[in-house]
C-alpha cells in the first residue's frame, strides 16, 4: 500500500501498487502526520483509509487510470487526472476524515 504524507500540503495521499500476486494487503494503527491511520487496497481499484487519531485527515485517494469518476462511499464523484511519478495516468479525489471515519475509494465497474 503506497502512503505518501505531504507535510507541506498536509495530505496524506494513497496509491494501489499491489502486483498481481498480491490481491489485497491492510494496514493497522500506522502514525502519519501526527495521527495514526488505518488503510486496505483490493487490487489496483479500492482503496481504504480511517482516520484512527489525532486531527482531522485531508485524504488523496489515488487510483490507477485516467477516470473521469470515481465512486465514494457508493457514490460517483467527479475525479482529477494526472500523471504519476511513473508518467502513468492517474485519477485522484481528496477528502477529509474526521477521527474515527473511514470512507472507501473504488473505480466505476462497467
Amino acid at each position: 500500500m503506497g502512503v505518501s504524507p505531504r507535510a507541506s500540503e498536509g495530505v496524506v495521499e494513497t496509491l494501489p501498487r499491489l502486483p498481481e500476486a498480491i490481491s489485497w494487503v491492510r494496514i493497522d494503527n500506522v502514525p502519519v502526520l501526527s495521527r495514526a491511520i488505518s488503510g486496505f487496497n483490493s487490487g489496483l481499484t479500492e482503496t481504504r483509509l480511517e482516520n484512527q487519531s489525532g486531527a482531522t485527515i485531508q485524504w488523496r485517494a489515488v487510483l490507477p487510470g485516467a477516470h473521469e469518476a470515481l465512486v465514494v462511499d457508493g457514490r460517483e464523484v467527479q475525479s482529477r487526472v494526472r500523471r504519476s511519478e511513473g508518467g502513468l495516468p492517474v485519477s485522484f479525489v481528496e477528502l477529509e476524515l474526521q477521527v474515527g471515519e473511514k470512507k472507501t475509494v473504488t473505480t466505476i465497474e462497467r
